[in-house]
């Protein structure tokens, strides 16, 4: 296997800024900011708090994008996403089995995440290779085991009936998907 160097680091830097500044210029978009409201209302937040939110995640993408990934700033991120997911999946539990990953995307993001960390300061390590690995197979399982195969939805099902290209019972078309 080829070995990694600095210009995969760049490219996982890139990668993980451009998550924190697309989520944080989103806000700009008007869905966004009602699904957003929608949630702070549930939660008994003002809907402004979306605004400094999404700056911080743009500032944030800044500087993963422009300082090396330390230790302060690798948990800072893995907090706020874990914040945000466990928010999210106790206001609404099936965004953890959405069939577009809605919450379960989380996962390989902070494999990345922590990978860029431990490449960055200890190289390329068994370690660091086996977090980005299987931050990796963990969203095929996720994806493949909850939506596909546990949790079917009708919008999913929907999508397949209606594509002309599967012949048959979608249900168990998407189970197999999901299996394999």
């Amino acid at each position: 296997m080829k070995e990694q160097g600095k210009g995969d680091l760049g490219w996982m830097r890139i990668g993980v800024a451009s998550v924190w500044i697309a989520t944080g210029v989103l806000v700009v978009h008007p869905y966004y900011r009602e699904v957003g409201a929608a949630f702070l209302a549930v939660l008994g937040l003002p809907h402004w708090l979306q605004i400094p939110v999404c700056v911080a995640e743009v500032v944030l993408g800044i500087r993963v994008l422009t300082g090396p990934p330390t230790r302060w700033l690798t948990w800072l991120q893995v907090a706020m996403v874990m914040v945000f997911t466990c928010i999210l999946a106790l206001l609404d539990p099936w965004l953890m089995v959405h069939p577009f990953g809605m919450l379960t995307k989380n996962i390989p993001f902070l494999g990345l995440v922590v990978a860029l960390h431990l490449a960055s300061s200890e190289g390329w390590t068994p370690r660091a290779q086996w977090v980005l690995r299987g931050g990796i197979a963990c969203i095929w399982i996720t994806e493949g085991l909850f939506p596909k195969v546990l949790f079917q939805q009708p919008m999913e099902l929907a999508v397949v009936a209606n594509s002309g290209l599967v012949p048959g019972d979608p249900s168990v078309f998407l189970a197999g998907m999901g299996a394999a």
